[in-house]
């Protein structure tokens, strides 16, 4: 019999609360009386009570038909300076997974009763491979069902609380891609920088900026060279000859890099 529930919400709130200097803690231990009064729980407690702006970030588990009370008896808490709240009916979908659920038990049976039939080995192995993996899948459903039913039996209330006046806390992006790499070898450089001496970072950057200067100067020169070189030879050339030069010196390129 497939079970036939009634409608099931996934229930889910964020709440952000202002409170006076100091009350912090006492509202984390509010809400853990809260929790405890409409039968639900604490999922879930980070806090810092550590410089000028202490912090907290409590997750409640609530009975979903209780989510509106605790969400009442939250707001009272302190000033709320935001409140989200969101639902979604997953009832087709937890019906529709205990439905597959009871078909792949009904499949389990009948290879179990063509198990207890099998006159030879490859008749039990050719039937146990199959019972194997209907158990996976089995296994693999009920896995799923009990996710949803938890969700949609108990609602998730994540309440922020700080301080009157304490600035919000935004947590820096992580850097990625060429971005992480290149500030990753900036801090390498700057940490080898420090262990070999004080003086010495000065005199690296100024090596690497005439290094960098005396490269840009040279081929500056090599780049004239070569332009008067071929203004010189220009009127002399024809067409075909022209394209012959160039195809030369080309070939001329190569051959001195494989050398290389």
């Amino acid at each position: 019999v497939i079970e036939r529930d009634s409608t099931r919400i996934v229930q889910t709130g964020d709440l952000s609360l202002e409170v006076a200097k100091g009350g912090v803690s006492p509202t984390v231990e509010k809400l853990n009386v809260i929790a405890s009064s409409l039968r639900g729980r604490v999922a879930s407690t980070k806090s810092s009570s550590s410089g000028e702006a202490p912090f907290a970030s409590v997750t409640l588990r609530i009975p979903v038909a209780k989510y509106g009370l605790a969400i009442a008896k939250i707001n009272v808490l302190g000033k709320v300076l935001q409140s989200n709240s969101s639902g979604e009916d997953v009832t087709g979908q937890y019906t529709d997974l205990n439905a597959r659920l009871h078909a792949l038990e009904a499949s389990r049976s009948t290879y179990l009763t063509l198990l207890s039939k099998a006159t030879n080995i490859g008749e039990v192995l050719s039937v146990q491979q199959r019972i194997d993996g209907v158990q996976q899948q089995i296994e693999s459903l009920q896995g799923q069902i009990k996710v949803l039913a938890d969700q949609s039996d108990m609602s998730t209330i994540t309440v922020n609380v700080s301080e009157k006046g304490a600035a919000t806390f935004v947590a820096p992006t992580p850097r990625s891609g060429i971005d992480k790499a290149f500030h990753d070898g900036i801090h390498n450089f700057n940490a080898g920088v420090a262990r070999i001496g004080p003086g010495a970072g000065t005199v690296l950057l100024l090596l690497v900026v005439a290094a960098f200067v005396i490269g840009v100067l040279r081929l500056g020169r090599r780049l004239a060279r070569s332009a008067a070189c071929w203004a010189s030879e220009l009127p002399h050339f024809s067409v075909t000859q022209l394209s012959c030069a160039v195809r030369v010196r080309q070939l001329h390129r190569l051959d001195v890099r494989g050398f290389v």
